[in-house]
């Protein structure tokens, strides 16, 4: 049940940071195990949801948590008990919820991840107790209020999400359906306008999506030129502001895109440039609607074969080229 967290995203992770947060569980789990062999009844080790569902910052500490996972797994195939609880979140707060903000506890709920009573964990626990399984969530989700299409909702939740019978009262707050609203695709709301009255329909999705991850009211309250870290975008915000307007674009978008583009006026103008050059987009525009817009008669360029040999690809990439690799094998959306 011992648990650290020292939060950071990927590029600041050091073997340190690792080592702290790992010897927790890593190494106080095992040697339960080998000091406890078959001679328990009952072997429960308290995971994380983070393990299964990831967290933003928390690689180090999904690490461990999944290591907990595959502790109890391995316990079961060899006929001896093991069940891991990967907890949701608690209502009732402790040294490591204590520190989490109203921001904090936003975006797990846009997620789909709400807090749980602890009359409502204890009787999780005692369900986990007398499971067969060797993994189980305990969690309380709450997916009634995210659409299947929004972009926050975690790809593991979307199967399970019912779609609305009566359509809902448009808000900010409850646009949260990848840029779609109205359930029109972005790329048909772009279709037809000219270049600056793409840019500023892009730049009312950066505005929503922004007030979305702020939990703000309105994206009035957004500053066209003003910089997202001033208003209050940190490294995990802008992590969830990224995959929004990954989803809500179709767009391949760098990880460091709000550092890159540091306000929502520059941000647009980049979406605006990129979405002026994906083929797909223009082929929906229909004819040439402003300067800058490419020869969409020209050749589109051959597509790799299966045959490629990506291990080689791989070998020879940059940083860069290796996570724009991932994002198009398995991001979300």
């Amino acid at each position: 049940a011992a648990g650290v967290l020292d939060d950071v995203m990927v590029e600041g992770l050091s073997g340190e940071r690792l080592r702290g947060v790992l010897a927790a569980k890593v190494a106080g789990a095992w040697n339960l195990h080998e000091v406890a062999g078959s001679e328990v009844g009952l072997f429960v080790l308290f995971s994380s949801a983070a393990g299964v569902l990831g967290g933003a910052g928390q690689a180090n500490y999904a690490a461990g948590n999944a290591f907990l996972d595959a502790l109890a797994a391995y316990r079961r195939a060899r006929g001896l008990s093991g069940v891991s609880v990967a907890w949701g979140l608690w209502g009732e707060r402790s040294g490591m919820t204590g520190g989490l903000g109203e921001g904090d506890l936003a975006r797990m709920g846009r997620m789909g991840v709400v807090p749980m009573s602890s009359a409502q964990g204890l009787e999780l626990f005692d369900r986990a107790a007398v499971s067969s399984e060797s993994l189980l969530l305990a969690a309380r989700l709450d997916l009634g209020s995210a659409g299947a299409s929004d972009a926050s909702a975690h790809p593991m939740f979307r199967a399970l999400i019912r779609q609305p019978t009566t359509p809902r009262r448009r808000t900010v707050a409850s646009e949260r359906n990848g840029g779609r609203p109205d359930g029109v695709p972005l790329s048909q709301r772009l279709a037809g306008l000219g270049r600056a009255e793409r840019q500023q329909a892009l730049l009312r999705v950066v505005r929503e999506h922004t007030a979305i991850v702020l939990s703000y009211e309105s994206a009035a309250a957004v500053p066209a030129d003003r910089g997202f870290q001033d208003i209050g975008i940190d490294s995990l915000t802008a992590v969830e502001l990224r995959n929004r307007l990954k989803n809500a674009t179709g767009l391949i978008l760098p990880a460091t895109l709000i550092f890159d583009y540091p306000d929502a006026l520059r941000l647009a103008e980049h979406l605006a440039e990129e979405l002026s050059a994906n083929p797909a987009d223009d082929e929906e525009a229909g004819p040439d609607t402003g300067p800058g817009r490419p020869d969409t008669t020209a050749p589109a360029p051959a597509r790799e074969t299966a045959t490629d040999d990506v291990a080689d690809q791989l070998e020879s990439a940059a940083a860069d080229e290796l996570f724009d690799f991932i994002d198009r094998e398995f991001g979300s959306g």
